[in-house]
């Protein structure tokens, strides 16, 4: 895959997310999969565990129906 300067790798996405506040990242990553649920599966795929679930319960306090939608996307079709 051709990688740009101008993009984030993975650690680096993984590193802003974690610094982030749970509340601040659940609500950029809803606000993110309205206009690319692709980008937002990438983002929770890179963030390590525990990052993940901080922003995941954050975002299931915010809009549970969202929430959800995006963990059946993460399982995919396991």
């Amino acid at each position: 895959s051709k990688t740009s300067s101008s993009n984030l790798d993975k650690n680096q996405l993984n590193q802003t997310f974690a610094g982030m506040t749970p509340t601040n990242a659940a609500e950029l990553l809803m606000q993110t999969y309205k206009i690319s649920p692709a980008k937002t599966m990438t983002i929770l795929n890179t963030v390590d565990d525990a990052t993940r679930s901080r922003i995941m319960n954050a975002m299931s306090s915010k809009d549970p129906e969202l929430a959800a939608r995006i963990l059946n996307r993460l399982m995919g079709s396991k």
